[in-house]
């Protein structure tokens, strides 16, 4: 059940649930993927400030044509799949780390 907050841009929460190892297991379920989102915001918010770092880096030793030239691109992850018969196969996923 949401609470209302007095404290912006952050959610409360309560969680209920009957005595039951099900019902538990559910509320426990839910609170471990509430902490790995929250981490993962976190973790995301961290790595944008130090990439913002590096970019205002780049602008203050760059001359305006090579920023001109200044592109972005994501390179696709490469996962390897162990195979029945001991090779391994690489395939690209095309999501980025």
């Amino acid at each position: 059940m949401e609470q209302a907050s007095k404290v912006e841009n952050h959610r409360f929460f309560s969680f209920v649930s009957e005595i039951s190892e099900e019902s538990v297991g559910t509320i426990s379920d839910n609170l471990k993927h509430i902490i790995q989102y929250n981490l993962e915001l976190e973790e995301k918010d961290k790595l944008f400030q130090n990439k913002v770092n590096e970019l205002k880096t780049i602008f203050e030793k760059q001359n305006l044509n090579n920023l001109k030239d200044l592109s972005f691109e994501m390179k696709p992850k490469v996962t390897k799949i162990k195979l029945d018969d001991g090779e391994e196969s690489v395939k690209g996923t095309g999501v980025a780390d």
